[in-house]
């Protein structure tokens, strides 16, 4: 008895699009409540308004944190995924 492959299109490629336009619509008819946070103490130009100026010992330590973290667990990803020994295939695995 043949496997059926599902149609690619229908299972992945059509619910993202779907889900990308119903967050873009979100997006759109809520941005108007932006309008009203204040921006408070002074910017830099080119920055993000809500970024520190001046970078204190808990954002360094916060930044560096996020970042080592992030990348211990690509390469925890890494590591397991390549342990099973996968075949180039066009189905979705955990680690994908």
């Amino acid at each position: 008895m043949p496997t059926i492959k599902p149609n690619l299109f229908l299972t992945y490629i059509l619910p993202g699009i779907l889900v990308s336009i119903a967050l873009t619509a979100v997006i759109g008819l809520t941005a108007a409540n932006l309008s009203g946070f204040q921006i408070v103490g002074p910017t830099v130009p080119f920055a993000y308004p809500w970024r520190l100026t001046e970078a204190n010992a808990m954002a360094r330590i916060t930044a560096w944190a996020g970042y080592l973290l992030h990348n211990l667990i690509a390469w925890g990803i890494i590591y397991f995924a390549r342990r099973e020994k996968p075949k180039f295939d066009n189905d979705l695995r955990w680690f994908n």
